[in-house]
Formats: structure tokens, sequence, C-alpha cells
């Protein structure tokens, strides 16, 4: 078993399932009310949504203490998911501005799914072309 998963206390599992269904599921409506409040643009709430987020990942990683990733491919992988983060989080934003915090919710959690599948199956179609290594890497 790896260090990290013998530390952990009963319990915390929970509480951080909980808090991320909270952090969830107030997200549109949190991004809703600071673009009429504050009159922010989708992307401005997009963006403070990802710093907040980012700065938060930063600070676990300071406090718990585990190893930075290391080498180019972690940072490349870490760079590609920030960049689909910005991604997703300026269409649901321009979502819930043009439509309702419901709508742009319940399509994005119907989307998701197809979207997923078809990402798998492309990986699927690309790992004779690429080799197993390079896609699991």
């Amino acid at each position: 078993m790896r260090p990290s998963m013998t530390a952990r206390r009963p319990g915390t599992g929970l509480l951080y399932l909980i808090t991320s269904g909270l952090l969830w599921g107030t997200g549109g409506l949190t991004g809703s009310l600071l673009s009429r409040v504050a009159g922010l643009s989708a992307l401005s709430v997009a963006a403070c949504r990802l710093t907040a987020g980012g700065v938060l990942i930063v600070i676990f990683l300071t406090v718990s203490g585990p190893r930075w990733p290391v080498g180019r491919a972690a940072w490349t992988r870490i760079a590609v998911i920030g960049a689909l983060a910005a991604l997703y989080q300026s269409c649901y934003f321009t979502a819930v501005a043009l439509t309702s915090v419901a709508l742009a919710t319940l399509v994005t959690i119907g989307l998701i799914n197809a979207l997923v599948w078809y990402g798998r199956l492309h990986m699927r179609l690309l790992k004779p072309a690429l080799g197993q290594e390079e896609i699991s890497a």
C-alpha cells in the first residue's frame, strides 16, 4: 500500500465526498450570482473559479506534504487538464448566462457521458498506432 493510504483516518473519505458534492452543487448558482451581482462575464466567473480551485490545490499539496509532480510528462498532463477545465468552465458559465443554471447543469450531466464514451472509443482506436505505453502514461 502507498503511505498516503495507510495514514488516512476513518471517515475522511465521507467528509471529502460531502464537501466536494456541496462545492460542485453550488458552483453554478455561485457563478450565476457573481455574474448578476458583480457584473462579471462568463469568462471572468470561470477564471475566478479556476483560480480559487488552483490556489486551494496548491495549499493542500503544500500542507499535506505529498511529492510535487516531476518531469515534463507530468507537467504536460497537468497543463492539458487545466486547459480542458478552463474550456469546460467557460462553456458552462456561458450556458448559465444564456439559459439557466438548471438547464446548463442538466445538459452538462447528460453530455459528459457521451463525451467520455467518445474519448474512450478514440483512445481504443489509437492504441495500436501509438502503443500501449504511450496511452497509459
